[in-house]
């Protein structure tokens, strides 16, 4: 079989946030988001061995030394936008998509995409890649 049957552009004209798994994405996310670092968004402590397996799995925890409860999306960018919308965004900003083309795709706001972009660079330099 020769050539790409499916190129960029034909899954850009077909493929939406729709045909994701959210929990799936959230927890891909995490990973990017967080490295390896598991730490309480509220007093910024590490989390103990036994409950950073939950923090990834974006379920709730408690921080032992705050008190507060909470999950891995808890104060993030994902925390009240659509996890499978920045996946996309991801993916589609990776194979070189304009802002423009990616806002249409994925329904957001060239606004957002570009703060997308500026919060990707940041962690970008944070995590040192």
């Amino acid at each position: 079989m020769g050539g790409n049957i499916l190129d960029r552009k034909t899954i850009a004209k077909i493929f939406r946030c729709e045909h994701l798994d959210q929990e799936k994405c959230t927890v891909e996310l995490l990973k990017i988001l967080h490295g390896n670092k598991a730490v309480c968004p509220h007093c910024k402590n590490p989390l103990e061995e036994h409950k950073r397996k939950r923090f990834f799995e974006n379920k709730m925890v408690n921080c032992s030394t705050c008190g507060k409860i909470f999950n891995g999306v808890s104060k993030t960018i994902l925390s009240k936008r659509n996890p499978a919308k920045i996946f996309l965004y991801c993916f589609l900003r990776g194979n070189g998509f304009s802002r423009t083309k990616i806002a249409e795709i994925t329904g957001v706001s060239y606004p957002t995409i570009k703060h997308f972009d500026d919060l990707f660079d940041f962690l970008e330099i944070k995590n040192g890649e």
